[in-house]
């Protein structure tokens, strides 16, 4: 049957179509792993096979025990397997592990999830949870520590380093920290842990460190209830126990540069978590610059290692290493806006040329950069491809980020934020001034980006406080986020007494400079907040553009403008048609009696202050108080 509008059709080769896709949707669904089991071939029936198919059906036979949560028989059968075909289960023990850690798991297979910044998320509550879930992990540690003894025990080789190291971290719930203990109690002391196993698990705990552990959100949906002195605790002996890993790792093998490049790593993001935490400066200091100092280390450790091996070059320390200069070990982990360091951009540029392959490891590293710049934010692509150049320079691998750069600076070329201000450069520090805030570009680029009065878009107080987000992680309305701008940076130097945008609709003007217009976007009424003020600093916006990846945004800003506050007055502000209004209450209730005399001025521009204005002095009368609201910025034009 098939419904038009409000009449009922029955079409026949429809009815037959959807019946047969009813039937097709539940006649090949899989068996059931318990189903499976009681058809299980017995001990006569393994016999009677050949040795091969024998060894097939009993690795089989304890895959499915796996996925049936039945692990101790599995481990039964996988021991029974070893004494007949050791390769296959040397293959198995891997594949239980996995398979274990699935099972085990105390969040039930529950993936960590890391709210957008745009769209915050709200968990329930399950007060009963957290103790479940840390008993259960418990248990799991210990049933990992017997099952680890039964299979190195097997006359086969031991289990692959990486599935053991999944196991560990699948018998963890997502919200909690690794501790030494258990850690020593699963992998022994981490001296004498194999590299490989070493390696993978403090890179396991410097991301999770990085991210989910630290992250409320995530605290909250696995129903901790930590706060974030508690998180900061836990993230904080999660760093402790890091390094303490790397460095028992390094004491016993003290030439291998993943664990010093790992050890630098895990510096540079505990010191930007202190940063972050307002931690003491000089605590700060000490981990930064052990980064840098093991990022240099194992670049060399590398090198060594690279002139006695003929592995394919690696452009892993390097691109940690660069990604630190950036902010975070982890690109997608950068928090705080960070110029790269020239310095020490050189210093990994000279640190390749000395490879005995440079020309293959320049090759890598600009491989590499291609890569990661796919999955960048729009804020961070422009930063981390100019400064990629600094590393390859003109190498041909580089040319993907040239012509992105440039690209790029040509959009730059066409736009410009200007400031200008109202009146006179010399604003003493009495009196407030205006400033101007505006977008100059071309007419070409206005019409490809589809005009720039979008970028007053946004703020609860204009009755528009949802918007549709243009890029990735956009968190707020473009209106909004320059007025947090211009509130911060101006803030430092002078009283920002108020913020007016232009509406949304305003139409961009011509300049006096053919191919070139302005659109205006706010006027900034302020003050010095003393006299040695001497100049308006650097103000930024973003503009959102498109390259061959996705969104960008690009940083416009405007020249440092030198200006005087130190006279005590300063020149009057241009202002047209001046109006002066006077409302007098001459109601008088005797002989002493006060009169209120009301002056309201409007015009366009600032008007000047009272005292200039008018004249106070009134033949017979006293002024015995004076009350002045000041200036307040209607509107702009």
């Amino acid at each position: 049957v098939v419904q038009r509008s409000n009449t009922m059709v029955y079409d026949p080769v429809y009815e037959q179509q959807r019946m047969l896709a009813q039937q097709k949707s539940s006649r090949y669904k899989p068996l059931q792993p318990a189903v499976l089991l009681e058809h299980a071939p017995g001990e006569a029936w393994l016999a009677a096979l050949p040795e091969s198919r024998r060894a097939r059906a009993m690795a089989a036979l304890a895959a499915t025990l796996t996925k049936d949560k039945k692990i101790m028989q599995a481990l039964d059968e996988i021991e029974r397997l070893a004494k007949l075909n050791p390769e296959l289960a040397s293959l198995m023990a891997n594949t239980f592990l996995t398979s274990w850690a699935q099972a085990r798991n105390p969040n039930g297979g529950a993936k960590p999830r890391m709210s957008n910044i745009a769209m915050p998320m709200y968990y329930p509550s399950r007060p009963s949870g957290t103790p479940l879930t840390r008993a259960k992990q418990k248990r799991n540690l210990r049933e990992l520590g017997q099952i680890l003894d039964r299979l190195t025990s097997l006359p086969v080789d031991p289990p692959n380093p990486r599935a053991v190291v999944t196991a560990f971290e699948g018998a963890h719930s997502f919200a909690e920290v690794y501790q030494l203990d258990d850690i020593r109690a699963v992998f022994g002391e981490p001296g004498k842990m194999p590299v490989e196993s070493l390696a993978t698990l403090v890179n396991s705990m410097r991301q999770r460190l990085a991210t989910s552990w630290r992250a409320p959100q995530v605290q909250q949906q696995a129903g901790t209830k930590r706060g974030e002195p508690q998180i900061k605790v836990e993230v904080l002996g999660g760093y402790d126990t890091l390094l303490a890993l790397l460095g028992a790792g390094l004491e016993a093998k003290p030439d291998v540069w993943q664990l010093k490049l790992q050890q630098a790593a895990a510096n540079f993001d505990l010191a930007e978590y202190q940063y972050g935490n307002k931690a003491d400066l000089d605590e700060y200091v000490t981990h930064r610059e052990a980064a840098f100092a093991g990022f240099s280390e194992a670049a060399a450790l590398y090198t060594l290692q690279s002139a006695a091996t003929t592995d394919l070059p690696s452009a892993l320390v390097f691109q940690l290493w660069f990604n630190a200069n950036l902010g975070a070990s982890d690109l997608s982990y950068v928090t705080r806006q960070q110029i790269p360091e020239t310095s020490n951009l050189q210093d990994i540029r000279d640190a390749i040329l000395v490879l005995p392959d440079s020309e293959g490891h320049l090759k890598a590293f600009g491989e590499s950069v291609t890569n990661t710049s796919r999955q960048l934010t729009p804020e961070l692509k422009p930063r981390y491809l100019r400064a990629s150049l600094a590393v390859l320079e003109d190498h041909p691998a580089g040319e993907h980020a040239r012509n992105l750069v440039q690209h790029y600076d040509d959009l730059l070329d066409e736009v410009a934020l200007v400031a200008r201000i109202d009146g006179s450069d010399t604003i003493g520090h009495t009196e407030p001034f205006g400033l101007f805030i505006g977008l100059r570009h071309t007419s070409d680029i206005e019409r490809e980006a589809g005009g720039f009065a979008r970028y007053l878009v946004g703020g609860s107080s204009t009755g528009t406080p949802y918007f549709y987000p243009r890029y990735p992680g956009q968190r707020q309305a473009p209106r909004d986020n320059l007025e947090e701008h211009l509130g911060e940076k101006l803030g430092e130097n002078f009283e920002v007494h108020s913020i007016t945008f232009h509406d949304n609709k305003i139409q961009s003007r011509t300049i006096g400079q053919p191919g070139w217009r302005e659109t205006p976007l706010a006027y900034v009424l302020l003050k010095a907040k003393d006299a040695s003020v001497d100049r308006i600093p650097e103000l930024q916006m973003d503009l959102d553009f498109y390259d061959s990846l996705g969104p960008v945004l690009l940083p416009v800003t405007t020249a440092t403008q030198i200006v005087d506050a130190r006279p005590e007055t300063a020149p009057g502000r241009p202002v047209d048609k001046l109006e002066l209004t006077q409302t007098l209450d001459a109601r008088l209730a005797g002989e002493n009696a006060e009169l209120t005399l009301e002056l309201h001025a409007t015009g366009k521009g600032l008007t000047p202050s009272l005292d200039k204005l008018v004249a106070l002095e009134i033949p017979g009368f006293e002024i015995t108080k004076t009350d002045d609201q000041g200036l307040s910025i209607a509107r702009v034009e």
